[in-house]
């Protein structure tokens, strides 16, 4: 697999605000916090120039499952 190749791998996290910050102090270029349908997002790009998503969801797995029915070509990461 080639370096950069990568594109929308999704990393979930319970503060996107409080890791945003902590990723922005330590020089990550990354996107303003985005509101969605499901929560909130940020996308970056690494080193090697994959790109990320930085996710909080606020839906249950049952809320996001609807969303997900409304947005198919969006990837999502269900819980149970």
């Amino acid at each position: 697999m080639q370096p950069g190749s990568q594109n929308g791998i999704v990393l979930e996290t319970k503060d996107i605000r409080a890791d945003h910050e902590t990723l922005k102090v330590r020089g990550m270029a990354i996107s303003k916090i985005e509101s969605a349908p499901w929560g909130t997002f940020a996308t970056l790009t690494d080193p090697d120039g994959n790109g990320w998503v930085l996710q909080q969801t606020t839906l249950s797995s049952a809320g996001m499952k609807t969303v997900a029915a409304k947005f198919a070509a969006t990837v999502f990461i269900f819980y149970p």
